[in-house]
């Protein structure tokens, strides 16, 4: 598959998780940063068209179309002094801008390519990602103490760009590697999928050293972090006793042997409970941290009784609907909380001091002792419960 086509294939993948996911994963259209094999006006004008941005090194065999190449830097040198020694006062630089015809769905674009003469011949071309260009001394350091040095080496905004973002790529290749993560197979399509596979569990194990260390939250720190290969093995335990029925991550409700059983069901099943010195189960900490910090963006937390604001929150957003089990006391109810996308029971009087279940389901002292709490965490069928009428 060549440069063009694969970068379309990109494309592609993003646009069909974007329309399943019916979520704005970008704030903007992203940049991508890709190596000459990728070069080219065609794929610099598909990322125009569609509005990303883009920086690639270019081959001397793709410069722009239309302009000779003697205006640019494409003759291959040899590295030698000569060669690290000779320096341009400027970087040639050529700007085009394409404007699109009105009512066309495409979008118009600024592709700028860059010459200049580092250790060797080099050119950059990128699509709407840079707005002025000059060339500037970039500090270089190594060493420590007594033995550290620095040195001055030529710079510019295109190369500052490439090196700044291409320079994940090379860490993520050297991480893969200490993985090991390699499969041998005559089916072709299966090399991608678990390269794909790789990447993920590497982010999984970095976000995990991130969230272990305690700088993201001081309740998550962990004395002891697991290392490369205990956390692969972990990992591996729960992506094979995980039963996706559960309902604990986005995208359950989607797999068929979710979508197959009845509604009223799914969810059952035991969660991350942990057994006391009494014996008796309780929810586990994990799952009652979720509920408190949902990691959801715009979410609001389940418990309000602490909070006024986050209470008023959910006293607002109760609205009257059709009739349906409240997921408290099982008896019939009006009333849906839409923060919490759930059934209570608003008032079991007609004065403001009755307020019943919409406090209970909401307070941290009844966690896991609501219905929808024992169905999901201990498994208790609906037809087995009969309420709780005091905190355990």
């Amino acid at each position: 598959m060549d440069g063009e086509h694969l970068v379309y294939f990109f494309y592609e993948i993003i646009s069909l998780i974007m329309f399943f996911s019916g979520k704005k994963l970008f704030r903007e259209p992203p940049h991508f940063t890709m190596d000459n094999h990728f070069s080219g006006d065609a794929v610099i004008a598909m990322l125009g068209e569609r509005g990303f941005k883009g920086t690639c090194t270019t081959r001397r065999d793709r410069l722009v179309k239309g302009v000779p190449n003697k205006y640019f830097h494409h003759t291959k040198e040899t590295v030698n002094d000569r060669s690290k020694a000779a320096r341009f006062h400027n970087p040639i630089v050529a700007v085009k801008t394409v404007t699109q015809p009105r009512r066309s769905d495409k979008k118009n674009y600024r592709m700028v390519v860059v010459s200049f003469q580092s250790t060797g011949s080099t050119n950059i071309t990128t699509v709407n990602a840079l707005d002025r260009v000059g060339l500037y001394v970039a500090e270089r350091q190594r060493g420590r103490n007594e033995s550290k040095r620095k040195w001055g080496i030529e710079m510019n905004e295109a190369r500052a760009l490439y090196l700044s973002t291409y320079s994940a790529v090379d860490k993520i290749d050297q991480l893969l590697k200490e993985w090991r993560f390699k499969v041998r197979s005559w089916k072709w399509w299966h090399a991608p999928a678990f390269h794909g596979i790789a990447i993920a569990m590497n982010m999984a194990y970095e976000l995990y050293k991130e969230c272990a260390s305690g700088n993201m939250d001081p309740s998550w720190k962990l004395d002891k972090v697991l290392d490369g290969p205990d956390f692969r093995h972990r990992l591996s335990e729960q992506m094979c006793t995980y039963d996706p029925r559960l309902l604990h991550y986005h995208g359950d409700s989607n797999l068929r042997i979710t979508s197959k059983i009845n509604k009223a069901r799914r969810g059952a099943g035991v969660g991350n409970n942990v057994v006391c010195d009494d014996g008796q189960q309780r929810v586990g900490f994990d799952d009652y941290l979720n509920e408190k910090k949902p990691r959801q963006r715009g979410a609001v937390s389940r418990f309000a009784l602490e909070s006024s604001e986050v209470l008023k929150k959910h006293l607002e957003s109760m609205t009257k609907v059709g009739p349906a089990r409240c997921k408290v006391c099982m008896s019939k109810t009006f009333w849906r909380c839409s923060l919490c996308d759930a059934r209570v029971c608003l008032k079991s009087g007609s004065g403001l001091n009755s307020l019943s279940c919409v406090l209970d389901y909401h307070s941290e002292d009844h966690y896991g002792l609501c219905k929808v709490d024992r169905q999901r965490f201990f498994g208790e069928k609906p037809s087995t419960f009969h309420g709780v009428s005091r905190t355990i």
